[in-house]
């Protein structure tokens, strides 16, 4: 083997080496640059209720990420129970309707954008707020929030739960879907 073989031989590898050291570092930054899209875009939805005497009532949804979250699925539930609507919800909870209700509507299909809270509903002041509000801080009332963000990741925000989980996908059931 001559000197110039060698030479070219080193060359050759030398030129593999580097083309799979590109490819490796192209990959990489495919990938950071794909989670870095995916985070640029993620939904954090939080729930929350309000009452002070004298005042109304309140719960709502706030997205508190960066990027909208498609809502997948809804359900509310009073002992487990799914209810369709606020005025099921409400004679279930308390045992007695709450004729003033004003609600507003989520369901599969809404899209919840980033630090703008969504009011669920809103009881006037007085005792049917101030019941309200005594059996929703109790385990009885459960709400269950099914989103996704622009990339399909996907979580679920429940009352039982501090934090949205991930989950591998929202699997909406006609049955339990709250219809308001």
């Amino acid at each position: 083997m001559t000197r110039s073989d060698l030479t070219d031989r080193i060359m050759a590898v030398s030129a593999v080496v580097v083309a799979l050291a590109s490819l490796v570092v192209a990959v990489y930054e495919a990938r950071t640059n794909r989670e870095y899209q995916k985070v640029s875009v993620w939904p954090y939805v939080t729930q929350s209720n309000a009452w002070v005497p004298g005042e109304p009532y309140t719960r709502s949804v706030s997205n508190l990420g960066v990027g909208p979250a498609l809502v997948k699925s809804f359900q509310v539930s009073v002992d487990g129970k799914p209810r369709r609507d606020w005025a099921e919800v409400s004679r279930a909870l308390t045992g007695q309707p709450i004729p003033e209700l004003v609600y507003s509507s989520v369901h599969a299909g809404s899209v919840l954008l980033p630090e703008r809270p969504v009011p669920l509903v809103r009881i006037p002041p007085g005792d049917a707020a101030q019941r309200f509000w005594e059996q929703a801080q109790t385990p009885r009332l459960s709400l269950r929030l099914c989103y996704c963000s622009l990339y399909e990741d996907c979580w679920l925000a429940d009352t039982q739960t501090p934090d949205p989980t991930p989950t591998s996908a929202c699997h909406p059931d006609p049955d339990t879907e709250f219809a308001q």
